[in-house]
């Protein structure tokens, strides 16, 4: 970005925009919105500190939107407030360490639906009903979605450990 403050300049170089598109497809391949990758493309590809009102020109995105999207990225460790002398409002810088990026996202996204698997893997085995034709195929695969638990719960430690 040129100029003398990225609030001021609402253009993207080509390089920036191009970061934006990466970032925008690979969390949406995630199963995040479109705007949550772009607001992280975004910050990633400036080097100075961004508004939300800068986020919201530039993406050309709506107020809300980015609100909610630096919210979530802020829960995942993603982005940081910056404050800046002389500025009332937040700006937000992007987090650039892949080791703290992976612990939140481990934290927010996965630990969450891990945490609750034991028992949805219970009700499932109440469920199958043993006069279903399908009941034997359904404890088979029952037993390896538990087996698939276990490994899970059993590695996102030393994935933990691993990533710091």
């Amino acid at each position: 970005m040129s100029g003398s403050s990225a609030d001021s300049d609402t253009r993207m170089s080509a390089a920036q925009h191009e970061m934006v598109e990466l970032f925008m497809h690979f969390g949406h391949n995630l199963g995040l919105p479109k705007s949550v990758g772009a607001i992280y493309g975004l910050l990633y590809a400036t080097a100075e500190p961004l508004s939300l009102d800068a986020i919201v020109t530039i993406l050309q995105i709506s107020k809300g939107s980015a609100s909610q999207g630096l919210r979530f990225l802020q829960n995942l460790n993603a982005v940081q407030v910056v404050y800046l002398p002389g500025q009332r409002r937040d700006h937000f810088t992007a987090e650039r360490r892949l080791r703290k990026l992976a612990n939140g996202f481990l934290r927010e996204r996965v630990e969450p639906h891990l945490e609750h698997g034991a028992d949805r893997l219970d009700r499932i085995g109440d469920a199958i009903d043993p006069d279903d034709p399908n009941a034997v195929h359904l404890k088979k695969n029952l037993e390896r979605l538990r087996n698939w638990y276990r490994k899970s719960r059993q590695i996102l430690p030393l994935v933990r450990n691993v990533i710091g």
